[in-house]
């Protein structure tokens, strides 16, 4: 390892950097503070035996990767550099940004300090940005490989993620990894059959799953009362745990590993049962199916989709501010935190989703139409306003778009352009043109 005041090289920019503080210990190597050319980075230090020439290629490829424009891949803290040292000419490391520890934080700084958990509108945004992010990467042809709760870190106040030690990150069904995850995140037929299976976007769908458990419920899927009776948890336990013999806790129909009766569990239980009836049905799947089938695992964009509805029909208590879910298949609403019944207002429907009216709601083109661009998603096309009228303040909904709409009240159809607003009442139907072949309908229920 590497002492303080000991200098890097950088293969690529030429650049020197000191070392100025050590950060954490892994098992692959350390990661230090290094400081030079006027900026302060991340040095990850392999270990001897990690230190291999296919590492070093590895690495050097996710450097030099073709830069892409999406958001979700600015998520990952890459590679920068290749880092070597006169004295250790058989070792090396890569340089990497710092992450602003200030305003990160992990899941389990939150399970040691429940003051730094996020609040359910910041948990739906911090789990709809993981999910994208490794959507993205899929997409672009890479497995991550190690997903865990210490390659993941995230702002609490406003949703914004990072996720960092990405060295184990190849090319699926071509690139070699010295890993195979870590194993109480792995796939079981990366455990039960590891010189079959390699890591796969598959695989990695088993670990998005567990590290989402770990996020919303604070407790890993398999720990019940088999973890429990495990005298040593030594590697051949872990095996059976989470590779030849995994029953999930919650499983409906298999009660073996169930969390046992005692009061240390009694938080699991009241964080799973204040679990959204989605996103529990989702996590029963991964892990019942999907721990024998991979091909019915969740999909990233399931895991998106479920948490965006969720994220946009939240209700604020007037008691006490806490934000509480609602979901269609539930006809009433308590506030999670106080108790008191929630007042459900009006419904909007568009193309078969379900939405609240709610205080400065807005309608972006994302909600009509799945299969539009980026940037085109974004586009604000209409918003919940007040509008004063000699009988009091009544909510509406203004047409923010370049488009017409067609409204119809009470089968009479009248034209709403830009600026009109539109009274929020029951049984009105509006009717936006999404493109010169295709109406989108908003109904008011």
């Amino acid at each position: 390892m590497l002492g303080i005041g000991d200098i890097v090289s950088l293969e690529l920019s030429g650049h020197n950097m000191k070392i100025t503080k050590k950060l954490g210990e892994g098992g692959q190597g350390a990661v230090y503070l290094v400081e030079g050319n006027e900026e302060k980075k991340a040095l990850k230090w392999y270990n001897k035996q990690q230190s291999t020439d296919e590492q070093r290629a590895s690495i050097l490829k996710l450097i030099q990767r073709p830069l892409r424009n999406g958001e979700a891949m600015k998520k990952f803290v890459w590679p920068q550099d290749l880092a070597k040292n006169s004295k250790n000419p058989n070792i090396f490391g890569y340089i990497m940004d710092l992450i602003d520890t200030s305003k990160f934080v992990s899941i389990r700084q939150v399970w040691a300090d429940p003051r730094k958990a996020p609040g359910n509108r910041e948990k739906c945004l911090i789990s709809m940005e993981l999910a994208d992010a490794f959507r993205q990467l899929h997409l672009e042809g890479y497995c991550y490989r190690d997903i865990s709760d210490g390659n993941f870190m995230f702002n609490p106040r406003n949703g914004e993620i990072l996720i960092c030690d990405n060295d184990n990150v190849g090319i699926e069904g071509i690139s070699k990894s010295q890993v195979l995850g870590t194993m109480e995140y792995m796939a079981p037929e990366l455990i039960v059959n590891s010189a079959k299976h390699n890591p796969s976007t598959l695989t990695d769908l088993h670990s998005l799953a567990v590290l989402l458990f770990s996020f919303w419920i604070w407790h890993h899927p398999m720990h019940g009362e088999q973890y429990e009776n495990i005298r040593i948890l030594d590697i051949p336990a872990k095996k059976k745990l989470y590779g030849t013999s995994p029953v999930f806790i919650f499983d409906s129909q298999n009660y073996s590993n169930k969390l046992p009766s005692d009061n240390d569990y009694a938080d699991i239980n009241k964080m799973w049962g204040n679990c959204p009836q989605p996103i529990k049905d989702l996590f029963s799947r991964a892990f019942t199916d999907g721990l024998k089938n991979p091909n019915k695992r969740v999909t990233e964009r399931e895991w998106y989709n479920t948490f965006c509805d969720l994220s946009e029909n939240l209700i604020s208590c007037p008691k006490c501010r806490a934000k509480s879910f609602w979901y269609k298949s539930i006809d009433k609403v308590n506030c999670w935190n106080c108790g008191s019944e929630l007042q459900i207002s009006a419904k909007l429907k568009i193309n078969g989703k379900i939405l609240l009216f709610r205080p400065e709601m807005k309608i972006n083109m994302q909600m009509l139409d799945e299969f539009c661009g980026v940037a085109e998603g974004e586009t604000i096309v209409a918003q919940v306003v007040h509008v004063k009228k000699p009988e009091g303040t009544i909510w509406a909904i203004e047409n923010t778009s370049d488009f017409n709409w067609t409204v119809i009240v009470n089968g009479e159809e009248k034209e709403a352009g830009k600026g009109k607003k539109v009274g929020i009442r029951a049984g009105v139907v509006i009717r936006i043109p999404i493109n010169h072949s295709k109406n989108i309908e908003l109904i008011i229920e």
